[in-house]
């Protein structure tokens, strides 16, 4: 049987079916109802789009709302381990969280934002936001500023007219210069620190993973501001993520 669809309507087709994974990645679960308003289809078409992901596994069903399925887990779990380095980190931030506790996170970059790729927690790590495969802005996170750092200049000037320089609290840098001037400065000490910048009462600190002048990304250590205070914040923290990048980066040169 030949194919009649145009490819416009093709395109059109894949991005409704993203639009859908990603609003009920970020609501958790919807009704039929909703998201016939908030995509803008017919009831009919959107009832078609749920049930051809519910048959492939991709969604669930439950009573009337649908939420995503595990068969997302799968595929996250395929794009983790095909990140050459993963296992390499993985010892590293387990290392780090029995020394200090808290949380630790292996972050990269991709289009522009930073995304959680790998973390160890402490067992008395307290989490108030975060997740494997969240995705967020680079800006106003200490593992997003020591990858920043270390971009080549076009690709950051590429980054702040995309995403711009969005205000999550008070703490937040929004003026492009200030960013900047943080920037030469993670680049001379070797570390980034996230003080409230992205959450009210949460710290973290972090330190570029490079290899042949490339950053691959960044180890972060992150926890209440009440654990991460004092010498602990400004030198023991510091200390360790920075330690453990060198560390990563002889392993990934002898490999």
């Amino acid at each position: 049987m030949s194919d009649t669809t145009t490819p416009g309507r093709k395109i059109n087709a894949t991005e409704n079916t993203f639009d859908f994974i990603e609003y009920l990645h970020d609501n958790g679960e919807a009704t039929l109802g909703e998201l016939t308003e908030e995509m803008g289809l017919s009831k009919g078409t959107v009832h078609t789009y749920l049930a051809t992901m519910k048959n492939s596994g991709y969604l669930i069903q439950d009573g009337n709302k649908y939420r995503l399925g595990l068969q997302f887990l799968e595929l996250g779990e395929g794009v983790r381990n095909g990140i050459d380095i993963i296992d390499i980190v993985r010892g590293s931030l387990r290392e780090i969280i029995d020394k200090v506790g808290g949380i630790s996170w292996f972050i990269v970059e991709e289009g522009g934002h930073a995304v959680f790729v790998e973390k160890a927690t402490g067992k008395d790590s307290v989490q108030p936001y975060g997740h494997v495969g969240r995705r967020t802005t680079l800006h106003d996170i200490a593992g997003g500023k020591a990858i920043l750092a270390h971009l080549p200049e076009s690709r950051i000037d590429e980054i702040i007219a995309e995403r711009g320089l969005v205000r999550k609290t008070d703490q937040t840098i929004t003026r492009e210069a200030e960013l900047r001037e943080e920037l030469a400065e993670i680049r001379e000490k070797r570390y980034a620190i996230n003080d409230g910048e992205n959450l009210e009462g949460w710290r973290a600190v972090a330190s570029p993973i490079i290899h042949e002048g490339e950053v691959l990304g960044s180890v972060a250590v992150s926890g209440p501001k009440h654990r991460m205070d004092g010498k602990r914040f400004s030198e023991t923290v510091p200390d360790l993520v920075t330690a453990a990048t060198d560390e990563i980066q002889l392993k990934i040169l002898s490999k």
